[in-house]
């Protein structure tokens, strides 16, 4: 795994790089989503968390400095998913 990183995104702009990431993999591939339906769209290519950020843990890998993959979890189990 040369040139790879994995780590907790912090960054504002990290964030905003993972909120891309999820419009790229969400919007066109699969408009019926859960994710479609309840995110909010930004700037016409991201897609926002209904989340607060203070209640979600987000990860990504990076390879050579670019963020290639990220996943959110939501710390919050009082708020609803389904």
């Amino acid at each position: 795994m040369i040139n790879y990183k994995f780590k907790q995104l912090i960054d504002k702009n990290e964030i905003i790089e993972h909120e891309k990431l999820l419009f790229d993999a969400f919007i066109n591939r699969s408009p019926d989503a859960w994710i479609n339906k309840n995110y909010k769209i930004i700037n016409s290519n991201r897609l926002q968390s209904p989340f607060s950020l203070e209640d979600q843990l987000i990860f990504g890998i990076f390879h050579k400095n670019e963020l290639v993959l990220s996943i959110a979890l939501n710390l919050n189990l009082n708020e609803i998913t389904a």
